[in-house]
């Protein structure tokens, strides 16, 4: 957590450090933060006089904006309002800043003080409910695992396998596939093979009379794409060295 509380009206500057499941996301921390700070704020109510002010500093503004989103009706964020309400009907005044990150000794003990917790074994956690950001995240690791194991124990697609042997990586690119990139990637389409496989013409040879037309004799020998395949090559070399 990154926040720092600090109470006006002859009261000692008080820390406080708990954090979050591990699974938490860091808005969640910040958010969980501000929501315990306005916790301890009503442990000074015995300060002498009949109305408080405090100032709540965070370098979160996406916090900030979540809170002032009339829309925004996330756990912490209602947590938040609702804690501002009570100490307002204590006739506590409450003040939001935003503050840069690594500006000011307080964000700076604020973000130690995070650190500690999130790598003590015996800090307390005040929070477990997991964002739907890493559910989603842990279900696709998961499923590209399980797809993983399967792709390697299948015995089909062995020309695509070649291209793609990684799940991940093939995601990752995001390719528009297109008919002829399809055609190289599984071997299917129109290639001279492919078609004497399914007996639709008797002679798979290449019309450069190199051998039989598949997709590595187009990428490796066909002579015809031999200046595409110089100039496929210089992009790989020139990509390689960036």
């Amino acid at each position: 957590m990154r926040t720092c509380t600090h109470a006006r009206k002859r009261a000692r500057t008080r820390t406080h450090t708990q954090t979050g499941a591990k699974r938490c996301s860091n808005n969640q921390d910040e958010q969980l933060a501000i929501a315990k700070a306005l916790e301890k704020i009503q442990d000074l109510n015995h300060l002498q006089g009949n109305q408080w002010s405090v100032a709540i500093h965070t370098d979160s503004r996406i916090t900030l904006d979540a809170m002032a989103n009339p829309r925004n009706h996330q756990n912490l964020v209602e947590q938040i309002r609702d804690e501002i309400r009570r100490l307002e009907n204590d006739n506590w005044t409450i003040h939001f800043t935003w503050v840069k990150t690594h500006n000011n000794f307080g964000n700076e003990l604020a973000d130690q003080l995070a650190k500690e917790a999130a790598s003590s074994s015996e800090a307390e956690t005040a929070y477990n409910k997991i964002p739907k950001s890493a559910m989603v995240k842990e279900l696709k690791e998961e499923s590209e695992l399980v797809w993983q194991s399967e792709w390697d124990a299948s015995t089909k697609g062995e020309i695509t396998k070649s291209f793609f042997p990684i799940i991940r990586d093939q995601i990752s690119k995001r390719l528009q596939m297109g008919i002829n990139l399809s055609t190289i990637v599984t071997g299917h389409g129109t290639l001279r093979s492919y078609y004497r496989r399914f007996k639709i013409i008797d002679d798979p040879t290449s019309i450069c009379k190199m051998g039989p037309q598949t997709a590595d004799h187009l990428l490796w020998e066909f002579e015809l794409l031999r200046k595409q395949r110089e100039v496929l090559k210089n992009c790989i070399t020139k990509a390689g060295r960036q």
